[in-house]
């Protein structure tokens, strides 16, 4: 082989790795951020489920209470009784309602709160990524 020939291998190696390494690059990036987000959804699917049984745990409690109402209903025997009786269940459902909207709301402010914080560096990681592979 001349020298000529010999450089110009060499040169088309060097364009060939350069070339395979702006590639690689990116696509590990876009695999690394693929796998982010997939933890990201779970992570918020996790909050969705949680805040769900929450739900359904101050549901059982409200128609326990409710029933417990009802049930004390049928003993009362004057109507002063069952204005005493209405009286406390409302004060009692009242305070309950305002206590279970209260941690429902502090639950939902906490997962957004950390959903958005990994969404938001998820993204940025990503972006930046992206301008220092350009």
């Amino acid at each position: 082989m001349n020298d000529s020939t010999e450089e110009a291998r060499k040169a088309t190696e060097r364009a060939f790795r350069q070339g395979k390494r702006t590639v690689e690059h990116p696509m590990a990036e876009a695999e690394h951020a693929g796998r982010e987000a997939q933890e990201d959804m779970a992570a918020a699917a996790q909050a969705v489920e949680d805040i769900r049984s929450k739900i359904i745990e101050f549901m059982m409690t409200n128609v326990n209470s409710n029933l417990d109402y009802a049930k004390n209903l049928a003993t009362v025997k004057s109507p002063s009784e069952f204005v005493e009786l209405s009286a406390n269940h409302a004060r009692t459902q009242f305070e309950t309602i305002t206590a279970q909207t209260n941690e429902l709301a502090a639950m939902t402010q906490k997962y957004t709160m950390r959903n958005t914080e990994r969404m938001t560096s998820g993204f940025s990681r990503m972006f930046n990524a992206g301008a220092l592979s350009s």
